[in-house]
């Protein structure tokens, strides 16, 4: 025994000092486990678009995109962070993206989009052609957003924060089933009563536009990285963990 030829006295010491340091441990321990963010989850994520110098979808679907429409083709720039492989996508008023393969809603009852942009000007950000989704930049630097099915009564940011200042920002934009809330850069933005719009049953050509519409308008000039589409909200805790994963590397 460690202690066999210590005095019973000098025995009790030792014992109530190691013990005193397992429970200044452990508390440390918990205390920061507790502090640390929790990890956003990869719950129904639909697509994941990190545009690490390709056009994958990282989630499970493996819905990758393609060009789509006329003029200069989208390219890859600096992404969020200033690691070397880090990379986004540069729209240039040409070319957008396209899902290679249809999204079927039917059967949604919540949905989320998140992604970073920078320096985005009056132009299409993301659009669910045919599944009554968008987001989107106005000639004022206005974000726009609607799950409805049409974009006549989407809900506009109202935030002091420049979207078009050469930085980076993050933005959700969810519907519950019944109410809208967009987010930018952690922080709710606004809300407003909206119906989710859903398909009947699936078809074809129910796409992902990204930078462009299915109508070749709208083409944006700017940059996006990490896109997410999940069938699924996002708390608020989760959006936070999203901004603050990237914000500060």
């Amino acid at each position: 025994m460690l202690f066999k030829d210590c005095k019973e006295r000098d025995y009790c010491i030792v014992k109530k000092l190691l013990h005193i340091r397992v429970v200044k441990k452990l508390s440390t321990i918990l205390t920061v486990f507790f502090l640390l963010p929790l990890a956003v989850k990869s719950q129904n994520l639909i697509v994941d678009y990190h545009f690490e110098g390709n056009l994958i979808d990282s989630s499970a679907n493996s819905n990758n995109l393609v060009q789509y429409g006329n003029g200069s083709d989208v390219t890859f720039s600096q992404g969020i962070t200033s690691a070397s492989l880090d990379s986004s996508a540069f729209f240039q008023e040409g070319k957008g993206l396209e899902s290679t393969f249809a999204i079927d809603n039917s059967n949604w009852t919540r949905t989320a989009i998140s992604c970073w942009i920078k320096s985005c000007v009056d132009g299409s950000i993301f659009q669910g052609a045919f599944f009554g989704q968008g987001v989107y930049v106005t000639t004022n630097g206005t974000l726009g957003v609607y799950f409805d099915g049409s974009s006549a009564n989407s809900l506009f940011s109202t935030s002091s924060t420049n979207l078009n200042d050469g930085s980076w920002h993050h933005i959700v934009a969810q519907n519950n089933g019944t109410t809208t809330q967009l987010y930018i850069d952690g922080t709710l933005d606004g809300s407003q009563a909206e119906n989710l719009y859903t398909l009947s049953s699936a078809r074809s050509d129910a796409k992902i536009y990204l930078g462009i519409s299915l109508a070749l308008t709208g083409q944006l000039d700017g940059y996006i990285d990490n896109l997410r589409m999940y069938d699924d909200i996002l708390s608020q805790n989760q959006i936070y963990d999203l901004y603050l994963s990237l914000i500060h590397i």
